[in-house]
């Protein structure tokens, strides 16, 4: 084992212990179930309560931009944890109102309110951690991960990125607004900057903590449960993690191949600000990867790479990928945790394939219905890819051939000027104009 690679206990788990993963309240139903009401409330004690929530000096520090950033940021990161918020934020009325009767009432079922919601999510998530200690001690071997990989279980890495972004913000944005006037109009005189600025910094310290609470508690839950590789079957609709495709891009060294032009078009301009950058946008211009390109070659050569999900741009179809394959996995600890994939190398000797490399596994969040979860494709900048509907009245095919070499049963559909259709049957055209329409040569021609 060298240096930059931590040996990992690693579990192979079939389609039924994958399966058996318990269902936990859906993440929407719960992020619904906090926010809704704890703003009905807010909204009840400050303006239709008997006894109005009165913020008097707290209402500076409650109303700051630092404070709405800060709401934005937890709303955004908290996730499962969002029932403790809220139930902090309520407990913390008693406090500023005392109150007493209609108002304590509502106040008082409303923390318990949010009191069950915290035990709610509480055994959903001791129920999976169990599973997951389970998987653990039948360990059948253990493997190599890089540490660069894990980086995602550090404290700072744990909560996504925006929150950290948006919750400096609310501290940093009004620290230098008091630096600035510190050195101008306060002429470096504390006592005369502008009290509104020192409330903003206040409340910005106030939320940073806060978010560094919440990075603690899940760092914590993330170290409850042992590090373990999983190796499990690829089935967007089983399990507890959902998955994005990267379509519309190319790997690097495929965009490095001559003719190609992929990594030279502006969507490539700073590869390094790309979300993926091991990947490279398609250029629709490229003589190898472009829709000319695509377009120009015969059914055979077609044939050749009608698998490869960058063919199809924004069209691309989860139902294109192999079925049976494999994907493993490590820093899977529970609900709200975001795994990464590791090499597939390892347990692979059922005759089973790894799920393609441009495939990776998302936060794990229960959806309403398991059976109903669909991929998101995006592409190397992480731009949402929406299929558009093919208009047969308008569309100038060239042709169609099923795809039944990975247990699928698409229809590829090549359109004159677009990216081919992935379609669920064949199409009647109103007009058909044959293979090599496009005028472009085909890959390799001189």
């Amino acid at each position: 084992m060298s240096a930059s690679a931590l040996r990992v206990p690693f579990r192979s788990l079939s389609d039924e212990q994958w399966a058996t993963v318990p269902r936990s309240m859906p993440a929407s139903w719960l992020t619904a179930g906090v926010w809704i009401p704890l703003a009905a409330l807010l909204v009840y004690l400050l303006g239709f309560a008997p006894q109005r929530l009165e913020l008097g000096e707290w209402q500076p520090y409650l109303v700051s931009y630092s404070a709405i950033v800060g709401s934005i940021a937890l709303f955004w990161g908290a996730g499962r944890h969002a029932p403790w918020i809220a139930l902090a934020a309520v407990l913390s009325f008693i406090y500023l109102v005392s109150p007493s009767g209609i108002e304590k009432y509502v106040i008082y079922a409303a923390a318990m309110y949010f009191a069950l919601l915290c035990a709610a999510s509480l055994i959903g998530q001791l129920r999976f951690a169990a599973l997951l200690r389970s998987w653990h001690r039948e360990a059948q071997g253990s493997v190599d991960v890089p540490v660069a990989d894990l980086n995602v279980r550090r404290l700072t890495k744990i909560l996504p990125s925006t929150l950290w972004t948006m919750a400096g913000s609310s501290l940093l944005l009004p620290a230098a607004r008091i630096l600035w006037q510190f050195f101008t109009k306060a002429g470096m005189d504390p006592a005369k900057i502008e009290s509104g600025l020192w409330i903003e910094a206040s409340t910005g310290s106030i939320v940073l903590v806060v978010c560094l609470l919440l990075s603690g508690f899940k760092w914590l839950e993330a170290r409850s449960v042992p590090l373990t590789v999983l190796e499990f079957p690829f089935a967007p609709g089983a399990g507890p993690l959902a998955f994005t495709g990267i379509g519309n891009s190319i790997p690097v060294e495929e965009a490095e191949q001559p003719r190609c032009t992929c990594a030279e078009s502006t969507a490539n301009a700073e590869a390094e600000a790309l979300a993926y950058p091991q990947y490279r946008v398609c250029d629709d211009d490229c003589l190898v990867h472009g829709i000319r390109a695509v377009n120009a070659l015969d059914r055979s050569q077609f044939s050749e790479i009608s698998y490869e999900t960058w063919v199809y741009g924004e069209h691309v179809r989860q139902e294109l990928l192999p079925a049976g394959t494999r994907m493993s996995i490590a820093g899977l600890y529970g609900w709200d945790a975001a795994p990464v994939r590791v090499a597939d190398s390892v347990y692979f000797g059922r005759g089973a394939q790894a799920t393609p490399a441009n495939v990776l596994p998302r936060v794990a969040r229960e959806p309403l219905r398991r059976a109903r979860r669909r991929m998101k494709w995006v592409d190397a900048k992480a731009k949402d890819l929406y299929a558009s509907e093919l208009n047969e009245n308008k569309a100038a095919v060239i042709d169609q051939q099923v795809l039944d070499g990975h247990g699928s049963s698409l229809f590829a559909v090549r359109v004159e000027g677009q990216r081919p259709y992935l379609l669920d049957a064949p199409v009647q055209p109103a007009n058909e104009v044959g293979a090599g329409a496009d005028e472009a040569r085909r890959p390799g021609a001189d």
